[in-house]
């Protein structure tokens, strides 16, 4: 009588091949097991927050688990916890309470991007070079290996296609990479763009998406003397301002003009709207931030109130005080601490002295004690435009929600007041919101090139109430004559 036959379970192939199985979970894991993640981007430093953080580890132990991953040696990538890990180091501990999960080197990119970039301490570098490795992570999870270059472009147009309920828009980088499957020699490269275009025109239609295509300048631009581009200088074929509902331009003039003049606004582009089939031809304004490599949305009416926000590089401690700059710096810092004789403060220093960088230093050490302060930055020139814009459309209602969508902040910081010299209608409708912020209590932080006495072609009206706030000076004191006014 032959024995009875039991079934075997197998709970994975692993343990069926006798091979060992990473269970994913909570558990105790050996220091010497887990390594640094490849490329980290953040600083691990022994500073007085560390020491904070091993005291507290020897007396509770690691109360958060880190996030680790395993490899096929039976070691661990850390994602997430690397401070931890130090800490745990210099305090003497063997193992340290770890979650274990097996992650592609993408999703492990993302996940240590997301668990660190929102601490306090790190450097604008770090937060730069972090966010375009998970940039560039998310790209490569777009991307099927299984499909080859020549396949990619017909595969994911038949998949959109497929899946056109899912897909609100499409974004293409860049126009002029496409490679068309018509039959098209470089002799006739227009010929091919222009049936690129109709192709892209067509998806938009199959899908119901929105098509954001970039597009390459020719050079013609470089020839001007101001370099703003225009329609006919898209490169390549002028289908493609045939076929486009809308065209955007971009163009930010100190990229050209910063070593010749100082007087352009540093890092405003211009997002010039060029062709709209669906709407007005405008100019819309935001600020490029070379630290973090984005661009700034507006604050108020989108376009209409132009917002320039803080460079958060631009605090007390990287503002380089010298004997110069050191009585203006105090009492900078007065006005931040919220000294009642600086509440409304006139910073007057020339081009590169620093005023833009102290005022901003103000407005960024008051939201540090408290964040729910409204502080609103701007130029006299993004003022000037806002305005101007509701006049144009004869709308009284509109300037007057402008005005007061900068009323409604706790602290108003306006730079390069000279901006609004010689229009008189601007200096008003500056005075309106000045009185309006004081009677309030509020503060007001103004920059200019020249002391109040000095500046050219404003109201006395205006001139007035600039003379009424305190005064802090940058550079030589000889540029500034008549300081006792």
């Amino acid at each position: 009588m032959s024995a009875k036959k039991e079934k075997l379970h197998f709970e994975s192939v692993q343990e069926l091949l006798g091979a060992p199985e990473v269970k994913e979970g909570t558990t105790q894991v050996r220091l010497d097991q887990i390594y640094p993640f490849e490329n980290h981007p953040f600083k691990v430093l022994d500073d007085e927050k560390m020491d904070d953080l091993v005291k507290s580890i020897k007396e509770n132990g690691v109360l958060v688990p880190v996030l680790i991953r395993p490899d096929d040696e039976g070691n661990y990538e850390m994602i997430s916890g690397h401070r931890r890990l130090h800490a745990a180091q210099k305090a003497g501990l063997a193992v340290i309470p770890a979650i274990i999960k097996e992650m592609t080197n993408d999703e492990a990119t993302i996940a240590m991007v997301d668990a660190n970039i929102q601490r306090e301490e790190i450097l604008p570098s770090e937060r730069a070079f972090s966010l375009k490795m998970k940039m560039d992570a998310m790209r490569r999870q777009g991307y099927r290996s299984d499909i080859n270059d020549d396949e990619t472009s017909t595969h994911n147009g038949r998949r959109l296609e497929n899946e056109a309920d899912k897909v609100d828009l499409i974004i293409i980088d860049y126009l002029q990479l496409i490679e068309y499957d018509g039959n098209y020699t470089d002799a006739n490269r227009n010929e091919e763009l222009s049936a690129e275009c109709r192709m892209l025109k067509n998806l938009a239609a199959k899908t119901n998406a929105a098509v954001l295509v970039i597009s390459e300048l020719n050079r013609t631009p470089e020839y001007r003397p101001d370099h703003r581009p225009m329609l006919s200088d898209l490169r390549g074929s002028g289908e493609i301002e045939e076929i486009a509902d809308v065209v955007m331009l971009l163009y930010r003039q100190d990229y050209y003009h910063y070593q010749e003049n100082d007087e352009v606004d540093k890092n405003v582009a211009d997002l010039s709207i060029a062709k709209n089939n669906y709407g007005p031809l405008r100019s819309v304004y935001l600020m490029w931030n070379p630290e973090m490599l984005i661009f700034s949305e507006s604050a108020y009416l989108g376009e209409l109130l132009h917002r320039a926000d803080m460079n958060p590089a631009y605090t007390f401690r990287t503002f380089m005080v010298n004997e110069k700059n050191m009585n203006a710096y105090s009492k900078a810092m007065e006005a931040a601490k919220g000294n009642p004789d600086y509440r409304q403060l006139y910073i007057a220093g020339g081009s590169g002295s620093g005023k833009t960088h102290l005022m901003q230093a103000i407005g960024e050490y008051i939201f540090q004690k408290n964040t729910s302060v409204r502080i609103k930055y701007m130029t006299a020139r993004m003022l000037r435009e806002a305005i101007t814009y509701g006049d144009m459309n004869q709308d009284i209602g509109m300037v007057q929600y402008i005005r007061d969508g900068i009323e409604e902040n706790d602290v108003i910081l306006i730079d390069d007041i000279e901006g609004l010299s010689g229009d008189n209608r601007m200096q008003e409708e500056a005075i309106e919101i000045l009185d309006a912020m004081v009677m309030c209590n509020k503060q007001i932080i103004i920059a200019g090139s020249l002391i109040p006495s000095h500046v050219h072609d404003i109201s006395e009206r205006f001139r007035m109430r600039l003379k009424r706030m305190s005064l802090c000076t940058l550079g030589d004191m000889d540029d500034y004559t008549d300081i006792s006014e």
